[in-house]
């Protein structure tokens, strides 16, 4: 009888010993999961792009503000194109810009704010491409902190000498800014329906 219980005894200890290893094993799984998949805390601020945080948001304000950022209409241009490739339209004549343009994000509440972006167009020129915030966080500084982060990451580069973008001459908030970082008007040009105007920024005219 003793035998016979220490052998039962026995048995019951490697099963528990079983158990306890795939416990083991599946709480570690568990933990894998939960760290490869739940959403990372990321503060507030600005930060460089993220396709599975960002994309969604970004392509709902192309929807709503269309008329703003883009020059021509909704077939002269894919969002979600530059968003995949990171490379402005001009990369389809021009291989050297594919994957060039660079993304920010404005992250207000955890969510998506707004954004800017910007490449370096040719040797010497920066270009700023793009740039959005939307409208229930403006008047709190967050463009003019965009376009310094654009312009201070391209005038890193010491090749660069100038900075360029466009906008359309109604959209007199975006030209104040634009002119008290020092971008001065070069010329206007027609748009889809509306004038456009060329801005540039030298490194001696830059309000920093």
């Amino acid at each position: 009888m003793e035998y016979k219980d220490l052998n039962l005894k026995n048995k019951a200890h490697k099963h528990s010993y079983l158990f306890a290893g795939i416990a083991m094993i599946a709480i570690t799984l568990v933990c894998w999961l939960v760290y490869l998949y739940w959403p990372a805390s990321v503060s507030d601020g600005i930060h460089d792009y993220s396709a599975k945080r960002d994309r969604q948001a970004i392509l709902d304000i192309f929807e709503k503000d269309w008329y703003w950022m883009v020059e021509g209409d909704r077939n002269s241009f894919s969002p979600a194109k530059m968003l995949d490739t990171k490379s402005p339209k001009e990369a389809r004549y021009n291989p050297a810009l594919r994957g060039q343009e660079k993304i920010k994000v404005l992250l207000v509440n955890g969510k998506v704010g707004g954004f800017i972006t910007y490449y370096k167009r040719k040797a010497y020129l920066g270009h700023v491409h793009l740039i959005n915030v939307l409208s229930e966080h403006r008047g709190h500084g967050y463009a003019n902190k965009l376009m310094r982060i654009a312009i201070d990451d391209l005038f890193s580069d010491p090749t660069i000498s100038m900075v360029k973008l466009a906008v359309r001459r109604n959209n007199q908030t975006a030209i104040k800014l634009y002119k008290r970082l020092g971008f001065f008007e070069m010329n206007d040009r027609e748009g889809s329906g509306d004038a456009i105007t060329d801005f540039a920024l030298t490194r001696e005219t830059y309000t920093k």
